[in-house]
């Protein structure tokens, strides 16, 4: 009777250590995850940081004394931005 009673304690222990290690598992993943998520949404806010400063520098050069903006929005501000005598852009920078 006693060998059962002890192999019935032993499973449990092994079940306890299992949900425990499952536990851990479980939170290390949600940890990951947030930092994917962090690192996705700082580097869109950089892109949007840069575009912001090249636009403005566009202004700044070659706005004219109004310092005007480009009107081109979408894929025609960046060709604006490539077209320029010195170009604001090198190439065609896809942002993801």
């Amino acid at each position: 009777m006693k060998s059962v009673t002890r192999r019935v304690i032993a499973w449990r222990r092994v079940l306890i250590i299992l949900i425990a290690f499952g536990l851990v598992i479980v939170y290390q993943v949600v940890q990951i995850n947030r930092s994917i998520r962090s690192a996705n949404f700082i580097g869109c806010a950089t892109n949007l940081r840069s575009l912001w400063q090249m636009q403005f520098n566009y202004a700044a050069q070659y706005g004219g004394p109004n310092q005007s903006l480009p009107t081109e929005t979408g894929a025609a501000f960046w060709l604006t931005l490539q077209k320029t005598p010195k170009p604001m852009i090198e190439g065609y920078e896809p942002f993801f």
